[in-house]
């Protein structure tokens, strides 16, 4: 164990983890450039039992969680990437790109004063139905938009 390992472990159980496990794995960066100004990353762990864990970084953070072999993160990150080049075609790929960038900041706001102010719940309340009229709009964008299929889509 390397003397950060073990100032790791010490720390933590200081601080009173319940669970701590260290994970013999391999980590993978990787990048696809799909225009000058526009890349895609991702960060996916293999672990020693062989499973696997992958999140995207760029352009915009989003963990898509487990699975189960090499070919189902394969096909995940081709099938993302194409729709990826897909969407920037699209004229209005910017303003989603800005609305997403946003979706993040907002979470990180909510969390910064939930977690480091006494919050008035009736606040908390009114920016609940706020959100909620924000998600209708989202989900009336699908039944109001055309659906882009790629090929791989067809069959859904």
């Amino acid at each position: 164990m390397y003397m950060n390992e073990k100032l790791i472990q010490e720390k933590l159980e200081e601080m009173n983890a319940t669970k701590i496990q260290k994970l013999d794995s391999q980590m993978y960066l990787v990048n696809f450039d799909l225009k000058e100004d526009m890349r895609i990353s991702y960060v996916f762990n293999i672990t020693r039992e062989g499973k696997y864990f992958l999140q995207r970084m760029r352009p915009y953070s989003m963990v898509h969680g487990k699975f189960s072999n090499e070919y189902e993160v394969l096909s995940f990150i081709k099938h993302d990437v194409e729709k990826f080049q897909n969407a920037a075609n699209s004229t209005n790929f910017m303003k989603f790109l800005e609305i997403s960038n946003k979706g993040l900041q907002l979470t990180e706001e909510i969390e910064n004063a939930f977690m480091n102010y006494n919050v008035d719940g009736a606040i908390l309340d009114e920016m609940n139905e706020k959100m909620e009229e924000v998600f209708d709009q989202i989900y009336l964008l699908s039944d109001i938009s055309r659906r882009v299929l790629l090929h791989e889509d067809e069959h859904e």
